[in-house]
């Protein structure tokens, strides 16, 4: 591991890759029961899927600037 740690920028994330397995993934479960649990979580399998989403919307905002942010990009 590296003693000088660099900010992860959009060329550290292969996002073409990212989002084929997720809608690849997605597409699998897309008859499935979306308001059952997720495994062992309290979530249903439609919030899990919902707060990814939400997750990688702001870690494609903190992305987009092409600059690392120290702080969170603010959202009204």
């Amino acid at each position: 591991m590296s003693a000088d740690p660099h900010p992860v920028t959009a060329a550290d994330v292969d996002v073409d890759d990212t989002v084929r397995s997720a809608v690849a993934t997605l597409n699998e479960a897309r008859n499935a029961d979306w308001a059952a649990k997720a495994g062992p979580l309290e979530w249903t399998c439609w919030e899990t899927a919902e707060h990814i989403a939400d997750n990688l919307f702001f870690f494609a905002a903190q992305l987009g600037p092409g600059r690392a942010r120290d702080s969170a990009v603010p959202f009204a």
